[in-house]
């Protein structure tokens, strides 16, 4: 399939950023991810307006949405602030030579992607001056279309980014009103930056940096279907976890598999929490930023399912209001560098390493501009070229809600040997169709 760009402009803001907004610094939990871009793409099949009244649609809503969330229309400053200087959004029109039913249809859908992507998002180090977000709207010969976005991680979580997409979408119905407004100035007033005292290679890079790699990646989809996952659930569950999550258990399983693929006896695994969740009281959904602390844990040789799960659960238990308080204020930063020492000698004895990162709960499926739910939500890293990487698992729900979907990112050697894991497919389907039974038709 070709997409060729029809234009290219930036959405600016519909208001012009206040003086006093002008800078946005970035907060201690900022530094704990790596430099690269958040993609999302949702797929829509049911678009009534035709073709200029949604494309107008999308830009009007966009720049009301900007004057909201500024920082999103300006440019990353040595990784320190973000400049709201109100440069916009790069925004691209894209036509694809092709039906949506034909592109699901291919053998290799992962591959093809990124094209519906405004940039590839790749591992940069080098993010001076360089756009927050970037979006391209590609339409499809049957009148489907695809919004794909990237959002900086340095100044948005993955819930961070689902949160402005629902905006944008609320806007574009002239549904604000009943949608909360995004919040940038909490984060770095309760978690103050004090990056002249943090490590150089603060962060996520502390526990895996050893495991960063460059190579060819591939990448593969497991659907956990809401049979599978009943079963699955039954089987990973004990006395000491007698109720897992869908997360749980589709973690530990991938997990025992991995532990085959890449040959390693210990396996180190850590999971991406969001941190609004476990302050007491609760973050706002709206707080902007990175509110993530990852949790980690190792495996030994072969272990039970069970096993798995009781381990994922002590660790993410770990990440509590008490943990959250104490990176607060101004004493944070000398704690966020305890804990990383912590994490890091926990890890210590990883041989191999796999991140996770769960979107499921984010509500992607509810992001509608006025034509309808998105009919499929898919997330892609590389192209599959020589880049910088680390093993990955991404969990997204699917489209009905009930089960999950499990984006794989590994070298192409060890993606061979999971793709022949009979336990793992006994409860997975992999590179299904997109769209599930109940999912709306594309002819």
């Amino acid at each position: 399939m070709e997409v060729r760009i029809i234009s290219t402009h930036c959405i600016k803001p519909s208001h012009l950023t206040p003086q006093d907004l002008k800078s946005h610094n970035l907060s201690l939990l900022d530094h704990f991810v790596p430099p690269i871009y958040i993609p999302m793409i949702l797929f829509y099949t049911d678009a009534t307006l035709d073709g200029h009244h949604r494309l107008h649609l999308l830009c009007q809503s966009l720049s009301e949405t900007l004057t909201l969330f500024y920082p999103f229309a300006g440019t990353i400053n040595d990784k320190l602030f973000v400049d709201c200087d109100d440069r916009g959004i790069p925004f691209s029109e894209a036509k694809a030579n092709s039906t949506l039913a034909h592109f699901f249809n291919q053998p290799n859908l992962a591959s093809s992607l990124h094209k519906l992507l405004p940039v590839q998002p790749t591992w940069d180090e080098s993010s001076q001056g360089v756009h927050v977000a970037a979006i391209r709207v590609t339409a499809f010969e049957c009148g489907a279309l695809t919004v794909g976005a990237i959002v900086s991680h340095m100044i948005a979580d993955g819930a961070a980014t689902s949160f402005f997409l629902k905006s944008w979408a609320a806007t574009a119905r002239k549904a604000n009103d009943h949608h909360p407004s995004p919040n940038f100035e909490a984060p770095p007033v309760i978690f103050p930056d004090k990056a002249d005292v943090l490590p150089k290679h603060a962060g996520i890079m502390a526990l895996c940096g050893r495991f960063i790699k460059r190579g060819k990646t591939v990448t593969r989809r497991l659907r956990f279907g809401a049979s599978a996952m009943a079963k699955l659930t039954a089987e990973g569950s004990s006395s000491r976890v007698p109720n897992p999550t869908r997360v749980e258990v589709v973690s530990a399983l991938i997990w025992k598999s991995m532990t085959a693929a890449l040959k390693s006896d210990s396996v180190l695994i850590s999971h991406a929490v969001n941190m609004r969740r476990r302050a007491v009281p609760a973050f706002s959904e709206g707080y902007m930023g990175n509110f993530l602390w990852a949790a980690p844990a190792l495996s030994r040789g072969v272990e039970l399912l069970p096993e798995l799960v009781i381990k994922i659960r002590e660790s993410i238990t770990k990440i509590d209001a008490d943990l959250v308080k104490s990176l607060q204020g101004e004493g944070g930063s000398v704690r966020y560098c305890e804990a990383l020492g912590e994490m890091a000698g926990e890890a210590a004895g990883g041989e191999a390493y796999v991140g996770y990162s769960s979107w499921c709960g984010f509500g992607l499926y509810d992001v509608d501009f006025g034509w309808g739910k998105p009919a499929w939500v898919a997330c892609t890293g590389s192209t599959g070229d020589e880049a910088l990487s680390f093993n990955a698992v991404v969990l997204v729900d699917t489209p009905s809600g009930h089960g999950i979907e499990a984006w794989l990112y590994l070298p192409p050697d060890d993606m061979a040997m999971l793709e022949q894991d009979k336990d793992l497919l006994a409860f997975a389907t992999l590179d299904p169709h997109p769209l599930e039974t109940n999912a709306p038709s594309l002819y």
